[in-house]
């Protein structure tokens, strides 16, 4: 994997030496559970064109990478934030047809959503169908195109649009117990809060298939 980002200079008529901004970079990889754990950080600076590329060898997993320039007084920026998926071309896929127990925030009930999807890789990608029908948390998402899927043993993450909402979900097949955690974004921007979290939810009904050939 080799990532590359570029600091830009405002044109403010006081050009500076671009090469002395530093950056702080932290590579952070997120679990099928929807816990995340720090793989690695550190700081760095930029070479004379203010860009950075560095190649690292990450195991199959799916990573969000979080740059920011260290603020010294002179140097300030924001945060950005990157998913990176990092996978092996195979014939997996992963599938559910079944429910989940949500809570229907109007009454503080559970109700049964429908949450069926159907995920495989093909060449230089990933393709399938995913449905979400949560009416009473205004969700509703029919299909929409699979951008990414991440098989790594009995576990699956993948993220889609519907071009109304993102969607990233992993899954855990424990053959008898099967775990979804489920974010939903409203637009494309996933580095902000999600409308809708759902983190390490046992299937409530159907079953998880994983299958990593």
């Amino acid at each position: 994997m080799t990532v590359s980002t570029s600091v830009i200079q405002e044109e403010d008529g006081y050009p500076g030496d671009i090469s002395l901004a530093r950056l702080n970079i932290e590579i952070i990889k997120q679990n099928a559970d929807g816990s995340s754990a720090l793989i690695e950080s550190f700081i760095t600076n930029c070479n004379q064109g203010g860009t950075v590329t560095f190649d690292r060898n990450y195991e199959i997993g799916v990573y969000t990478i979080i740059i920011s320039v260290i603020e010294d007084g002179y140097y300030t920026s924001g945060t950005s934030c990157v998913t990176v998926p990092v996978y092996q071309d195979g014939k997996g896929g992963v599938s559910c047809g079944g429910w989940l127990l949500l809570p229907d925030l109007s009454t503080g009930q559970h109700v049964k959503v429908t949450c069926n999807f159907n995920v495989k890789y093909k060449p230089g990608g990933a393709d399938g169908t995913f449905k979400l029908f949560y009416e009473e948390a205004g969700i509703m998402i029919n299909n929409g195109n699979i951008t990414w899927l991440v098989i790594d043993g009995n576990t699956a993450q993948f993220q889609g649009t519907d071009g109304t909402y993102t969607y990233r979900l992993s899954c855990i097949d424990d053959k008898k117990t099967d775990y979804i955690t489920l974010r939903v974004w409203c637009g494309s921007d996933t580095s902000a809060s999600p409308i809708l979290e759902i983190i390490n939810l046992e299937q409530s009904g159907g079953n998880i298939n994983v299958k990593d050939y």
